[in-house]
């Protein structure tokens, strides 16, 4: 019973580890941030594995791009 305790412990460990100081990850991703998609037709709100991709552009042209883990662009849209 300890032994199952302790890979199981092991293993709990392992996954906070993962979180680098955000307060969820993913499984499947564990670079990705849960963030709130869009509703759906039943307006339900959804929580998905994602990122914010923020691309600046200039005259029509691409000049910077940068993508954030952030739920929200507070701390990463930094005006010129």
């Amino acid at each position: 019973m300890f032994r199952r305790f302790l890979e199981r412990q092991t293993i709990y460990d392992w996954h906070t580890a993962s979180f680098q100081g955000r307060n969820n990850y993913c499984k499947t991703d564990p670079d990705a941030t849960f963030i709130r998609m869009k509703d759906n037709h039943m307006r339900n709100v959804q929580l998905k594995p994602g990122y914010h991709v923020q691309i600046a552009v200039d005259s029509e042209y691409i000049v910077a791009t940068d993508i954030f883990q952030d739920q929200n662009n507070v701390w990463t849209l930094v005006p010129f």
